[in-house]
């Protein structure tokens, strides 16, 4: 569902996300909302989904600056 993740992602940075229904998610990522529905539920739950995965990735990135300064 990574194409999911990065629809919702692109349609929150560009829009907000209180401007952003799980059909605009859907159509971006060129599925039906329906499988968006079931595999992350809500809008919100989307949304927490989106944020979890930027947090990862931003902690990804601060061990790795931090491993090569050591």
């Amino acid at each position: 569902m990574t194409a999911v993740l990065n629809a919702a992602t692109a349609l929150f940075a560009a829009r907000g996300p209180a401007s952003v229904s799980v059909r605009d998610i859907a159509a971006a990522a060129r599925i039906n909302h329906a499988l968006v529905h079931r595999h992350f539920g809500s809008k919100q739950d989307m949304l927490r989904a989106v944020l979890e995965r930027a947090a990862q990735e931003m902690a990804a990135i601060t061990t790795e600056e931090t491993n090569s300064h050591k």
